[in-house]
């Protein structure tokens, strides 16, 4: 089907959204073509273009966007927006950091962009940027960190769109490099009144398989035990083997509950159009004590006050209260006091080692936040051809952290140490936008668009610590005031070929950092509908497309680890510090093949020649240079399609490499973050991925020929070597539906892989001289090489990553519609599923997925990490 033409309508942002999204369900070759700069966004409802592709995106943009739409969203078990993101675009790596109940995950789009911390991408609801802090601030929890992502409710979602990096979000100017996940919030429909209604019950339900503590000792940790390497050398006299299992004999898990219900309403009172919801989210962690509780509101507005304006009004309110378990280090403390613990049972530790239990001053980790956003919105359409758009929005987030925890001093006297964190976050935006539609020619039309927005964020953190009569206090604020201008062009010829461009500038009030320009210029021709292009079934639509994009960061300087009792580093910055600068190009291509068949390929490449170089206590300098390549691939088939039996498939892919091609004047490498492994470091080396695993290779021989593997058997590099990468290089998902009458299923398998762990937390049993491989005879070559290496400093439990785990699986029953119609209901779905229930990996730690440091930089490891749970769900929803 060739583009069907019409009038060409031009409106605004969010209005022009929902008017779009209503047109869509009666004319499929109606669509949203849009651009956005912070609040800063224009949009057009156009006629002459059609939705394209398995990602539904228009005609006309080149650049790729990756979405998730509002019937993936309804059929997804995913509760947060991190867990949704995960395995449902090309090119997205999301990992959840942690098991606990409330922890987050890493999002990060096309690999490592940053040499020191994370490029995290910027979060844009309904046109307006807030606050997307993947490692909120607060007291310290290790892989527990909470994520502000995750605010977020999926109900009040209908759309998420993905720009993967500066050739799709370039416009969005400041900090736009990292990529911007873009949502829409579900629009008022000024129809007759109607209310939709969910609960949800669920039990997660640990998933991790705990090793056992052995000992030919005492079976006490700390104690004398001999090993087989160590009696094959007569160096000691092995007793019996004694073996006992905390974790599992005493387990100190729970089969928890976790409980969610909400409701929505949406009709009109005249000419006024509204949507308001409210929801309800209570779990229980599988580590006690870890409880969430959540209550989410909102109401959006839609008024056409005249013919030719219109006013919007979008609002929300998050609450939180989040308990996580107490920590000794990074990591609960259970899990250090079993995994750490004794191999014999007894009958008051039952094994765990005492020292690392909580202790009675010891309390988890209270946070609570209120978040609360709100925006106001005005659409004028003088002419035809011309429409002006203004936004006032801002977000104020409020946090608190406490917790108490017990000291030991060297008499032995047991003090409370007393931490808290108070946040004070604020943002807002303003804007105006206006566009102008001409026909230059019979085939030619042009649309201009020049905007200006301002941006103020202000950030407040009080830490306080009480030591007995002790007092400490340190403070840090940061005010930053950007304004930009906006002005783009884009030509349309003969409906089937496209050309845009657009530049930004953005100036910081305050003069602390240099001014910054951004550029963006895309192209797409669907040559599919050209007349020289042959009406063939196996190629029926078929579109070549690139873009160009060019966007500066300045996160790197907040990045800098803070110097305890000492005002921020950014204080001390240079006037005019320069970012860095990143560019990326996109070539792509989409295709329809056999009738079935969406396929839609796009190759990429990112490259920086002044990546900031920070590092503790000195100012971030721009020395440095890098590049990353790959593609990005999804194919979306219809398998079986007939009046009882649809069944439909999809593939995301990925594949990236990535490379440092500089990192200094005179220097060849530069130590980027940390891993729980003594001996190995996060490092960028020329020629060499960011965030390389690095450290001094081990060799195992068996000189006797015994099968018994001693420390002179295993010998250490002198010099410095890569292990891996500590980022995923490799990443496939498949997704599938079948639909069979009044029953539904559908599944998500997520693989991840090029990418080694630090695995701390065998490491750390076998140099306490407890794991198995040090005794069992059973244990094999590598096991017993590996075992035996963590007394020598080397690098062997630096491990293969890789993982196949079964993300989601659900099934849902549709009622006879005629049972749910006379009861005047339009859904009535029951739906059971289940998430991450099974893994594969050949990772011999606890969960390869995880990491001991959070979401925080480039630091990468496992150490008595909570493995992400096991959950079955079960869901009921109600339309009418």
């Amino acid at each position: 089907m060739g583009p069907t033409f019409g009038r060409r309508v031009l409106a605004g942002k969010a209005f022009v959204l929902a008017a779009a999204h209503a047109a869509q369900s009666q004319r499929p070759d109606t669509t949203v073509r849009s651009g956005a700069v912070g609040g800063m966004v224009w949009a057009v409802v156009d006629t002459s273009e059609r939705l394209y592709g398995a990602s539904k995106v228009p005609l006309s943009v080149g650049a790729s966007v990756g979405v998730i739409d509002s019937a993936t969203i309804a059929a997804s078990a995913a509760r947060t927006l991190s867990d949704l993101l995960a395995a449902r675009v090309a090119g997205v790596s999301v990992l959840r950091s942690s098991g606990t109940a409330g922890s987050g995950s890493r999002v990060r789009f096309r690999g490592a962009n940053s040499f020191y911390g994370a490029r995290e991408p910027i979060l844009v609801i309904d046109g307006v940027r807030v606050d997307a802090a993947q490692a909120a601030h607060g007291l310290g929890t290790g892989a527990q960190q909470r994520s502000r992502l995750d605010d977020i409710d999926l109900r009040e979602v209908h759309r998420i769109e993905i720009l993967r990096g500066p050739a799709a979000a370039a416009l969005y100017g400041t900090d736009g490099a990292g990529g911007v996940i873009r949502i829409t919030t579900t629009r008022p429909q000024r129809r007759k009144l109607s209310w939709s209604a969910f609960a949800e019950g669920s039990a997660p339900m640990d998933a991790g398989e705990y090793p056992a503590n052995h000992s030919t000792g005492s079976g006490l940790v700390g104690t004398e035990s001999c090993a087989r390497g160590e009696a094959a050398m007569g160096s000691c006299t092995p007793g019996p083997l004694l073996r006992w299992n905390p974790l599992e004999s005493a387990s100190p898990f729970r089969t928890a509950f976790r409980g969610s219900a909400g409701a929505s309403v949406s009709g009109g009172l005249g000419r006024l159009g509204y949507v308001a919801s409210a929801s309800l989210h209570s779990e229980a962690g599988a580590l006690g004590p870890n409880e969430v509780a959540r209550y989410a509101t909102r109401l959006n507005l839609d008024a056409p006050v005249l013919p030719s304006l219109r006013l919007g009004l979008n609002s929300a309110y998050v609450h939180s209260q989040v308990t996580l378990p107490p920590i000794d280090g990074q990591t609960p403390a259970f899990l250090n006091a079993g995994l750490g613990g004794n191999a014999v049972d007894d009958p008051v530790h039952r094994g765990y080692r005492a020292r690392d239990l909580p202790g009675r001053l010891d309390t988890p980790t209270h946070e609570r936040v209120g978040r609360a956003m709100g925006s106001l919105t005005a659409t004028w359409t003088p002419l035809p051809w011309l429409v002006a758009h203004a936004t006032a929005a801002g977000e104020s987030l409020r946090g608190e952290d406490d917790r108490v925890t017990g000291y030991g001093d060297s008499t032995r006297t047991f003090r409370a140490i007393s931490e808290s964190t108070r946040d004070r976050n604020a943002q807002t935006n303003v804007d105006a936008t206006i566009v102008g539609s001409f026909r230059l020619t019979e085939s030619m039309q042009s649309e201009t668009t020049i905007g200006a927005e301002h941006l103020h964020r202000s950030t407040n953190a009080v830490d306080s610590t009480v030591l007995s009569s002790l007092d400490g206090y340190s403070t840090s604020w940061r005010h930053a005031d950007v304004t930009g201008v906006l002005a783009s062009e884009r030509v349309t010829w003969r409906e089937t070929r496209f050309l845009g461009v657009g530049i930004r500038h953005d100036r910081w009030s305050d003069g602390l950092f240099a001014p910054s320009t951004s550029l963006s210029a895309d192209v797409a021709w669907v040559i599919g509908d050209e007349p020289f292009f042959p009406r063939e079934s196996f190629l029926s639509h078929a579109r070549v497309r690139g873009a160009y994009g060019r966007s500066t960061d300045f996160r790197a300087y907040d990045d800098v680890p803070p110097i305890p009792d000492r005002p921020p580093l950014w204080l001390f910055l240079p006037r005019k510090a320069r970012g860095e600068t990143i560019s990326e190009l996109e070539l792509g291509f989409d295709g329809f093949f056999v009738n079935r068949l969406w396929v839609e390929a796009t190759l990429f490449r990112q490259h920086s020649t002044s990546a900031l170089s920070p590092s503790c206590c000195t100012i971030p300098q721009p020395a440095g240079a890098w590049h990353t390549t790959g593609i990005d691939a999804t194919l979306s088939a219809s398998l079986v399609r007939s009046g009882r039996v649809d069944w439909s498939a999809r593939v995301d892919a990925s594949a990236l490499s990535n490379r440092v091609d500089q990192v200094g004047e005179g220097s060849t490498f530069m130590r980027a973050a940390e891993t729980p492994l003594f001996g190995v470091d996060v490092r960028n080396v020329n020629g060499h991925p960011i965030g390389g695993l690095w450290g001094y290779p081990t060799h195992v021989q068996d000189a006797n020929g015994d099968g018994i593997i001693s420390k002179p058997e295993v010998t250490v590099d002198t010099n410095l070597a890569y292990l891996g990468s500590g980022i995923p290089t490799r990443e496939l998902s498949l997704s599938s539906a079948i639909a069979l009458r009044h029953w539904s299923a559908s599944v998500l398998v997520d693989y991840r892989g090029g990418f080694k762990q630090a695995n701390a937390t065998e490491d750390r049993r076998c140099k306490l001289e407890l794991c198995r491989a040090l005794y069992d005879p059973g244990a094999s070559f590598d096991e017993q090489g590996r075992a035996v290496s963590v007394f020598v400093v080397g690098t062997a439990f630096v491990e293969n990553a890789s993982f196949v785990r079964l993300r989601e699986i659900a099934i849902t029953w549709k009622p006879v519609p005629g049972w749910a119609q006379r009861r005047g209901l339009a859904r009535f779905d029951l739906t059971i599923a289940a998430r991450n229930v099974l893994m594969l990996s050949g990772y011999s730690g606890l969960d390869p997925e995880v990491n001991y440091a959070g979401q925080s930089g480039l630091s990468r490891g496992e150490l008595n990490t909570l493995p992400v749970p096991r959950t079955l769900i079960l869901r009921m929803d109600v339309q009418r």
